[in-house]
């Protein structure tokens, strides 16, 4: 049967945690019409990368039906969901697996960096489709969830019928528009892979403060930056 005619079951997860507004927004957007469940880190975890727990037993609180939080890191939420958690079920069932969506972007070599993404690749070494969905902040301007959820379910209704490759899984960042923005134009798109203009401030004889601008960083042209700066929503399918 087609993916747009039945209830898929989707895995929702990120790296800012099981109480994220982020989160929030895009179960809500998603429920209703497909099965979701919610296997989240119990806090913040940005910027972990592709960091996994096996050293230590890891903790999961069943928070509500269908919301667990994990004392660890995005990708063992999405290794728990597919070998353990809901193993008596009879393994992986999901259909989709979603990451975020994050509160700021995750351009260009982020993604090395990304516990959201980290997420979604993690689904995608267990052959499930995935998206990371990241949102760019500019501070100076108030962030409307909801329309970034209501961007999400556009990007993911144009990329359902078509799953990615084996080995391939999708990375979306939302530019920051003004609430009531219509959804952007969703641009195909490579990562960028100029280095980020680091920066430190010296706080002390021997410390050192990141004092980078991410607004500021180099973008070339078309590539994902690009695109998310200039306020468009940039699709990038990305390879293990």
């Amino acid at each position: 049967m087609d993916d747009r005619a039945r209830i898929l079951r989707i895995l929702i997860t990120n790296d800012d945690g099981v109480d994220a507004d982020g989160l929030d927004a895009l179960v809500a957007v998603m429920k209703q019409e497909h099965d979701v469940t919610i296997v989240a880190p119990s806090g913040p975890r940005s910027e972990c990368s592709h960091t996994v727990e096996t050293r230590r037993p890891l903790r999961v609180h069943r928070m509500a039906e269908n919301t667990y939080a994990v004392d660890g890191f995005p990708a063992d939420c999405v290794r728990l969901a597919m070998r353990a958690i809901f193993q008596d079920q009879g393994g992986p069932q999901f259909d989709w697996v979603f990451s975020g969506i994050n509160q700021g972007g995750n351009l260009g070599i982020d993604r090395y960096l990304s516990g959201t993404v980290a997420a979604a690749r993690e689904a995608a070494v267990f052959g499930i489709p995935a998206i990371a969905f990241s949102h760019f902040i500019r501070r100076e301007m108030p962030l409307d969830w909801p329309q970034a959820a209501s961007w999400a379910m556009a990007v993911w209704n144009q990329l359902k019928p078509g799953p990615p490759p084996p080995g391939y899984f999708w990375s979306v960042n939302f530019p920051h528009l003004p609430s009531g923005s219509p959804c952007p134009d969703i641009v195909p798109c490579v990562a960028d892979n100029l280095p980020l203009d680091v920066q430190y401030t010296r706080t002390a004889p021997d410390t050192w403060q990141y004092s980078g601008s991410y607004p500021d960083r180099p973008a070339s042209p078309e590539r994902d930056t690009a695109v998310c700066f200039g306020g468009r929503i940039a699709q990038t399918l990305l390879s293990l």
